[in-house]
Parts: C-alpha cells; structure tokens; sequence
C-alpha cells in the first residue's frame, strides 16, 4: 500500500494531471476554491534543508510498466467512446429509416384501403340486388308451389271422379272384366287362371266365350305383335322361338314367307359349302327368329353367326373374318367397301324369302 501511494506522488511530481488525461472535470479544485494569481515578485522561500532533504527521500522512481497500462486504459477507454458514439448514430439511422419506412407502409395501405373501399362500394350495391331478386324469386317459387299444390289436389279430385264414373259405368254396363267373374266363382291364383283358359281353349265353347271378350287396346296390341309369331305348320320344332307360336298356312308364315324353308336352308348350305367357305355372318334377322335360324343353318361343316341386335347392327372389323355376310332388312351401306367379304344384302326382313335371293344369286356366281 505504501508503494502505491509513493508511486502516486511521484506521477503527481512529474505534473501529470489524470483527469485531464480521461477527460474528467475536476469538480472539487475548480468549484471550491477559486485560483489566485501568482505573484511575480514574491520570492520564493527557500526550504529548509531538512525539509529538501526529507522529500527527496519521498519521491521513488517512475515505472515505466505501469505508465505504459495507463496509457493503454486511455486508449481502450477513448476507443469505447468512438464505439458507443458509433453505435449511437447507427441506431439513430435506423430509427430514421424505420420511421421513414412506415410512413411508407402507411401511405401504401391508406392508398388500399380507399381502392378496396371504392371497389367495394359497386360489390356491395351488386350483392343487394342479388338478394333482392333471390328473395323475388323465392317468393315466386312459393307461389309456384301453392299453384301446384292445387293443381294436384285438382288432378287428384278429377282422378276420384273418373274412377267413380268408371265404376259406375262398370256396374251399369253389360261388359264386365273377366278376373271379376272368375273371382265371383271362386278362381283367383294365376295357376287357377291359366288352368280356366286352357281347359275353355281346347273346348267347344272357346269361340263363343272369346268372340265378344274386351280388352285392354294398347297392352293387347303389344302382346299380340312382340309375342305372338303366325309360324308355318311345315316347321316342327317351334321350341327356340320365344313367345306363343300359332300354326297357320305357309303363305301367312311370318318366317318362311310362303317358301320351303327346309329345302332353302339345304340349298343355301350346299351353295357356300362348294364356294369354299365355311363360315356365314348373318344380319337385321328379328330377335324372335335368332336362336331358330342359328340352330336350323349350323351344321358340322359350316359355322354360323348370327347377330340378335336386329337393324341395329354396325359394322365392326372382326366381321372381314366371315368369308360371307348375309343381310336382312338392308343396310349394305353400313359395310366399307374395305371389307373383303362376300355381302348379299336384301331388303325383305322375311327370313324364307331373303334365303331364297340369296340361293339364286349363288346359283348365278356359281355359273360364272
């Protein structure tokens, strides 16, 4: 402690003001007392020799070391002050272009807001003319409704009036259906109905039974063209045909047409077999007849197709497999003249009469 302090004083004697060296005010000197003028011609007092000599005994020798680290504490210490006042005026900067910036971003989204606000303005006028008309139309829709709600109990009470007329009609007219009767004397299943017209069918009272029956027009009209066929007597075995054969004569047949069939059909195979062909496509047959022609022209040297869409074939490119192709009902023109098969198309849909063209144009292409 003692040396510190004697270093101190010997600083001190060398005139080295430290608070001028860190920038410090001396505060306690300069406010207290106030500095007197030195006096010119004062002499100085000479000190005692003893007082001379008891200070020089005091002051002890600078170290160089420890001038040089207060040197270096001045250095750092004023390098700090340029820091701090750097980083100062950095800050000051920022928040300068901070502020400038959001005056910026203010400016941008006032300019928004006013464009989304006059942009909103025609939307908003828009959407209420929308909901006025939606709720325009729901009321129309409300109305439309009541109307139909009306119109159907209207319907309804006509409907009740026409069957209370139909009944009554009914009861007064001589006509009655047929179910009722039976009903009345006791057959009622479908089986007991189908018993009663097979047995009054085979029997001596059929014609005057039925003579005078009435029907349904148009479901009897349907049934009478999709399921009744008029097939020759000449034709045997009627199983493959769907539906209700009746017999008649060969001219009223609706599949031979008035022609031997069996004799065409042998004549036909005969005629594609010495051509050299072995297969045979046929189109536009009606769908009843199908299955009836593909069993009565098939043999084990010849194999034939035959398509069941009716006239609503079309053409496809596995059909130039078939050597030939026979058409019913017209519609050559549905086959490109691409096809390397031999076509004999005829526009009768009468499946004796189109074999029989086709047995005459094989005569003539056999001759040739």
């Amino acid at each position: 402690m003692g040396r510190k302090n004697n270093k101190v004083r010997q600083l001190d004697g060398l005139g080295l003001d430290f608070d001028d060296m860190f920038g410090i005010e001396s505060t306690s000197s300069s406010k207290s007392k106030p500095s007197k003028p030195k006096s010119v011609n004062a002499p100085k007092p000479q000190p005692k020799e003893s007082e001379v000599q008891s200070e020089e005994s005091l002051q002890p020798e600078v170290d160089s070391q420890d001038l040089e680290q207060w040197l270096k504490q001045e250095e750092n210490f004023k390098r700090l002050q340029a820091e701090l006042v750097h980083l100062k005026e950095t800050q000051q900067r920022k928040e300068e272009a901070y502020l400038e910036e959001r005056k910026v971003l203010e400016s941008q989204f006032n300019s928004e807001r006013r464009m989304l606000e006059s942009q909103f303005e025609p939307l908003k006028a828009e959407i209420e003319g929308l909901k006025s008309q939606l709720l325009a139309l729901k009321q129309q829709s409300a109305a439309e409704q009541e109307e139909l709600r009306v119109t159907k109990d209207e319907v309804e009470r006509l409907s009740d009036a026409i069957e209370k007329q139909k009944q009554t009609h009914m009861e007064e007219s001589d006509s009655v259906l047929l179910t009722t009767l039976l009903n009345e004397r006791g057959l009622r299943t479908h089986g007991e109905y189908t018993n009663f017209f097979q047995a009054v069918g085979s029997s001596q009272y059929s014609w005057t039974l039925w003579k005078d029956a009435m029907v349904q027009k148009e479901s009897t009209r349907a049934f009478l063209l999709e399921q009744v066929h008029l097939i020759s007597e000449n034709v045997r075995d009627t199983s493959s045909i769907p539906g209700v054969c009746i017999p008649v004569g060969n001219d009223k047949c609706e599949l031979s047409g008035g022609v031997d069939l069996r004799s065409e059909v042998r004549e036909v195979v005969t005629e594609i077999l010495l051509q050299g062909w072995n297969r045979l496509l046929i189109l536009g047959v009606s769908k009843a007849f199908v299955n009836f022609v593909r069993h009565n022209l098939s043999t084990t040297t010849i194999e034939v197709q035959v398509d069941a869409r009716d006239s609503d074939w079309s053409y496809s490119p596995d059909m130039r497999n078939y050597p030939v192709i026979l058409v019913f009902g017209g519609g050559h023109e549905k086959i490109p003249e691409s096809c390397s098969s031999q076509v004999f198309c005829y526009d009768t849909k009468i499946f004796g009469q189109g074999l029989q063209q086709c047995r005459k144009a094989l005569d003539t292409l056999s001759k040739e």
